[in-house]
């Protein structure tokens, strides 16, 4: 179980699944599996940058409303780790990620974390899982393993780079409720990395892996000064989600992390 204290915008079921003695050498690569969706207006209209990925989408239509759909699907990337990066944006995403300055230390614990690890899958799931372990929530910003929900983003994005996994920070509001007025307190930071052959995957190393629900609005590119003050409304929404289990040779840690989608 996480030890780090939750982000108060998120709220989340715990699943615990019991599996077969014999199933135990294995590790159990838990997630979710299905369609979600969800319809939304600001108050006073605001237009909002389209954006799409493997397994998210967020759009606008002409009569103003915001439309987000997920498909999410268990995550069957056969990539081995470490591996050469080829796709020309993944690789400059990648090159300014180690560019950027790191905490002292921070490359030992990243090689600490992926030095078993042969596939790709393995070594995104074994940084987030340390991230989500070893990273206390807080408001303010203490240490490299203290902060709020932009520190945990960044510190998953060094790791990552360091690893050799083109991964950026993006922003986002998440409605976990029916209405709420947007704010600086509103705005959630989670990650986008990048699996060759699939594709960027959203995921956030506080609750979710390999995909972020229905409920993450994201603002993309666009200034999120320029939303605070308007009311963030959802009009509709659907919802087929489900926990599944898969067994995994590789050994890769897994949990399952549901929204309530209320």
């Amino acid at each position: 179980m996480c030890r780090n204290k939750r982000c108060p915008h998120l709220t989340i079921f715990s699943f615990l699944i019991f599996t077969p003695f014999f199933c135990s050498v294995l590790a159990k690569a838990s997630g979710v599996t299905g369609q979600q969706s969800a319809s939304y207006r600001f108050s006073p209209p605001a237009t909002i940058l389209p954006y799409e990925n493997a397994g998210y989408r967020i759009s606008e239509s002409t009569d103003g409303a915001i439309h987000v759909s997920i498909d999410a699907q268990p995550l069957k990337n056969k990539t081995p780790y470490p591996v050469e990066i080829h796709n020309k944006a993944a690789r400059k995403v990648l090159q300014s990620g180690k560019l950027a300055s790191m905490p002292a230390g921070l490359s030992k614990i990243e090689r600490q974390i992926v030095r078993n690890c042969h596939g790709y899958v393995q070594a995104v799931t074994s940084i987030l899982s340390w991230v989500s372990e070893h990273f206390h929530y807080r408001l303010s910003n203490r240490n490299t393993l203290e902060g709020n929900c932009t520190a945990a983003a960044e510190l998953t994005v060094q790791l990552l780079s360091l690893a050799g996994i083109p991964a950026r920070k993006t922003t986002g509001v998440v409605l976990t409720g029916k209405q709420r007025v947007l704010s600086g307190r509103a705005l959630h930071s989670f990650v986008e990395i990048y699996y060759p052959g699939t594709g960027w995957l959203f995921s956030d190393p506080l609750a979710c892996y390999y995909f972020v629900p229905a409920s993450y609005v994201l603002l993309n590119d666009a200034p999120a000064s320029d939303y605070f003050g308007l009311t963030l409304t959802c009009v509709e929404k659907s919802d087929s989600l489900r926990p599944v289990i898969t067994r995994d040779d590789s050994k890769t840690p897994g949990r399952i992390n549901l929204f309530r989608f209320n």
